[in-house]
């Protein structure tokens, strides 16, 4: 049987930590079983006492995850802002609600030519994809991103994004 050529969907936020998470826990396991427990928590304790002898303020504990500062400081030393999680979500449900409007085969021509479901891929290889002829592509695509220029929550937010 032949391969599919549908690209694999990025990972969201909450796919990539709760990843993240088990991994931690893999390794934590890992550490657990291999008898490194002891060197975990000294490696810490002596991360700790070089952070002091540097001068920082304190050296890892728990008081210091706590509180208003921490979730500053933790804002701070990311890119990812809430506001920027919000925007980004706002941002998907007005472009989702509009592709909704669009007919199945608009939709996926506008998909694979932008790159939402992958690489964004020419409209040669999506007419190829789609069985379709190239003009036939062009042809859709047009009128799909007329249908989409024509959408007034789309317009709103492109002339206002915040």
């Amino acid at each position: 049987m032949g391969r599919s050529n549908r690209q694999i969907k990025p990972m969201s936020l909450r796919q990539k930590a709760q990843f993240l998470s088990a991994i931690a826990v893999i390794e934590y396991k890992k550490k657990l079983r291999t008898g490194k427990k002891w060197r975990f928590k000294e490696y810490w304790r002596n991360k700790e006492n070089a952070g002091e002898s540097l001068g920082w303020e304190s050296g890892h504990n728990a008081e210091m995850n706590k509180g208003k500062k921490y979730k500053n400081r933790k804002i701070a030393t990311t890119n990812i802002t809430p506001r920027s999680v919000l925007l980004d979500k706002e941002r998907e449900i007005i472009v989702q609600h509009a592709l909704a409007a669009l007919t199945t085969q608009e939709r996926q021509v506008v998909d694979f030519s932008f790159g939402w479901e992958g690489d964004a891929l020419p409209i040669g290889k999506v007419a190829l994809l789609l069985k379709i002829e190239e003009t036939k592509a062009k042809a859709i695509l047009k009128s799909a991103l007329a249908k989409l220029s024509q959408n007034k929550q789309l317009q709103r937010y492109v002339n206002n994004p915040f």
